[in-house]
């Protein structure tokens, strides 16, 4: 597979948690009165499904190290199938609960394989760059999942949206049976031995990179889960706004994820992967700050233009400290990038999920967790200081079709 459909390929595979979060937002509702239970434990199902998501990042990683990619996406797509269709027949919240568990645990192969073939393929700021652009092809999933949501909600009520991701599943696994060549070309026998998986996490966390950038994705991911588990209710309670119209806005806030992705990979090149990333930080805190300032002031229009904003930066923050943790590790990139994916989910979910408890879905609570955790986001990136210039190297070959 050349380049050229290389990170797109990669781009949708990253796109599969969200789609696989974004299309049950609109059947929140649904699921809270079918089931009889509270808003917090509907709510709930965002972090689980990404808990077992971090976790399962720690399996197939070693394992595409050890027997390749291609084999190990397959295994990834079935377990992910057989969630979904425990989702369908899910007749009470603990069922559905494990449905979503085994969900996350099987798109967790999709998403730690894109970032293991992505550095299989490319080093230095070339890197940074097929990241950034893999990650605006993964804004399909924030921008259209929501709508494709609602469409599934209309035609099968709340097992529309289960539907809906079996067929996307499917043709995933069409693609990545009859299309995709494999890049880890020097499997490593002894990946998943014990010694070895601990001998690659020391490496990792022995790099202050690394470790600092992983840190900073930890707090990251808990203003995103906690931002879009109170989606839905916040539009709803601030705007009246629900439904297809709720799924239209936040997929319009969603745009500024491409927009960013494209300036970001227009930008690594001339500056570093680095000096972008401090510079979309700062940006981020002030949108964050604004949004609170202005609550009381700022219309509907206003405020979807806010989130078009922060999507634009945060997403940046986000792509580019994962090229920052990923990049010193080409020897051991599928298990550095299953301590990166398992890190930043494992924790970042449950602290987001204890945090939710402790909200309670009061919207001031919300905004003034928001911005004390994206504020300290900026601070991290701003505070980091590079020992060396940045490394900065061309494309590797990727295998001839």
């Amino acid at each position: 597979m050349s380049p050229r459909y290389l990170i797109p390929f990669c781009g949708v595979m990253l796109s599969l948690n969200a789609i696989s979060c974004d299309m049950l937002l609109p059947a929140l509702f649904a699921l809270e009165a079918r089931l009889g239970a509270d808003r917090a434990s509907i709510q709930a199902i965002l972090p689980v499904y990404l808990m077992a998501a971090a976790l399962g990042q720690i399996v197939f990683g070693p394992l595409s190290d050890r027997y390749g990619r291609k084999p190990i996406l397959q295994l990834g797509i079935a377990c992910y199938l057989a969630g979904s269709f425990a989702g369908l027949i899910a007749p009470t919240l603990p069922f559905l609960y494990g449905a979503r568990m085994l969900q996350g645990f099987g798109a967790a192969c999709m998403v730690v394989l894109a970032r293991a073939i992505l550095r299989d393929s490319f080093n230095g700021n070339e890197l940074g760059r097929a990241m950034a652009l893999a990650s605006a092809i993964f804004t399909v999933g924030p921008m259209f999942a929501p709508l494709l949501g609602v469409i599934a909600l209309e035609a099968g009520g709340w097992r529309g949206p289960f539907i809906g991701m079996i067929v996307i599943a499917l043709a995933l696994y069409a693609f990545i049976l009859l299309t995709f060549r494999e890049t880890n070309l020097s499997p490593d026998p002894r990946a998943t031995a014990p010694d070895r998986m601990l001998a690659a996490a020391g490496t990792l966390f022995a790099n202050r990179q690394s470790r600092h950038f992983l840190g900073v994705l930890v707090v990251a991911q808990v203003v995103v889960v906690t931002f879009v588990s109170t989606a839905p209710q916040m539009f709803r309670s601030a705007f009246g706004v629900e439904g297809f119209r709720f799924a239209i806005l936040f997929s319009t806030a969603a745009c500024g994820i491409v927009v960013g992705q494209l300036i970001n990979s227009r930008l690594i090149p001339r500056c570093g992967v680095l000096t972008v990333t401090r510079w979309t930080a700062t940006l981020m805190a002030f949108v964050a700050l604004a949004t609170v300032v202005m609550a009381e002031q700022v219309n509907l229009r206003g405020f979807v233009f806010l989130l078009f904003l922060f999507n634009l930066s945060f997403l940046v923050v986000v792509v580019n400290s994962m090229t920052l943790v990923m990049e010193p590790h080409r020897s051991i990139a599928g298990t550095a990038a299953a301590i990166l994916g398992c890190v930043q989910q494992l924790l970042g979910s449950i602290f987001a999920l204890l945090l939710l408890q402790r909200l309670d879905g009061s919207a001031g609570m919300w905004a003034a967790a928001h911005v004390t955790l994206v504020v300290l986001v900026a601070a991290l990136v701003r505070g980091y200081r590079a020992v060396a210039p940045e490394p900065v190297a061309g494309p590797v070959p990727v295998p001839a079709e």
